[in-house]
């Protein structure tokens, strides 16, 4: 996850500054600021942590140091410095406090302390719900947590107040495909994404899933047509749609997809299996236990083709 910084710490966004000799705290600060946004994270941890130990409660220093944790990835000690400085600020103003305590939930999601980022997500909206990723965030913390209903209305909340949130719109349709099986409102969601984005792969892979769990075919032939416009030399792609091809009544269209994922993908299991059926279906004999007999080959050369194997089996076969 990228850190987002909100507007009450942005404040670390200063033109960059030539380091000098600080006369006060106060300007070592700037000097700490400036190092960080230039990405001199060994020298601007050196000058805070001396900082630091000249005024253990200086907030400002534990704040700047938090925040250049997240930049470098050390979210554990970035949300231990983030409490520091909320601890040493005896007056925080609300939009201080907001900012601190929403990065400092970032720091809880990404080091999985999902209860911590919620109760901080949910501070700052008491106090101000306005600030655009607040639902977004929280919708993910009780995402992690397994508490669908909860990431459901938060990320409903989200799109409400942000309708172009394309971000949030794709969670949202994977959490009600993936975990609520709501397959129209996954449908719903996928959709306004590619309104605003109309390759939007992720969200064209999303509603072709929905429409097949569904047993929409024919909406699921359209969105893999789609993608193979974007991506030619796919194999998966093509037996995608050779088994919509099969359950939708068109054996040689099915086949023909199959030959065409066999020259892209040399002893591709899934592209002799669904081949197997086509054959099968166009009363091919011959053909189809040789493909099946190849299928078994390949099981036995590579027990990864097992898996493969009970991946595919049922595509054709839906009813």
């Amino acid at each position: 996850m990228k850190l987002r910084i909100f507007a009450a710490t942005a404040a670390l966004a200063f033109a960059l500054s030539a380091p000098v000799l600080a006369a006060s705290i106060q300007e070592q600060n700037q000097q700490a600021r400036d190092l960080v946004m230039a990405g001199q994270y060994n020298q601007a941890a050196s000058l805070l942590d001396d900082i630091i130990t000249a005024q253990p409660d200086d907030y400002e220093a534990y704040e700047i140091r938090a925040l250049m944790e997240c930049f470098t990835k050390d979210f554990k000690l970035a949300s231990i410095d983030f409490t520091e400085a909320i601890r040493m600020n005896p007056l925080p103003d609300t939009d201080w406090l907001n900012g601190i305590q929403y990065n400092r939930g970032l720091a809880y999601t990404n080091i999985q302390k999902y209860d911590a980022a919620i109760k901080d997500f949910s501070a700052v909206i008491k106090r101000d719900s306005q600030f655009e990723p607040l639902y977004r965030e929280r919708g993910s913390a009780y995402f992690h947590n397994q508490d669908y209903k909860k990431a459901l209305a938060d990320w409903t909340t989200q799109i409400e107040r942000y309708p172009d949130d394309t971000a949030t719109l794709l969670k949202l349709g994977n959490l009600q495909y993936k975990y609520l099986q709501k397959y129209d409102d996954a449908i719903a969601s996928y959709t306004k994404v590619l309104a605003k984005n109309p390759g939007n792969e992720e969200a064209l892979i999303g509603r072709y899933n929905a429409a097949t769990s569904k047993k929409d075919y024919k909406a699921a032939l359209v969105d893999v047509n789609t993608l193979l416009q974007q991506k030619t030399d796919d194999a998966l792609l093509y037996i995608c749609r050779s088994g919509l091809y099969l359950d939708l009544g068109k054996p040689q269209e099915a086949q023909a997809d199959a030959n065409t994922a066999m020259q892209l993908k040399a002893d591709y299991l899934p592209a002799y299996l669904l081949r197997s059926y086509a054959e099968k279906a166009l009363g091919n004999g011959a053909a189809y236990e040789a493909d099946q007999a190849k299928v078994r080959q390949l099981m036995k050369e590579n027990k990864d083709n097992k898996k493969l194997y009970n991946q595919w089996k049922f595509l054709g076969k839906r009813k």
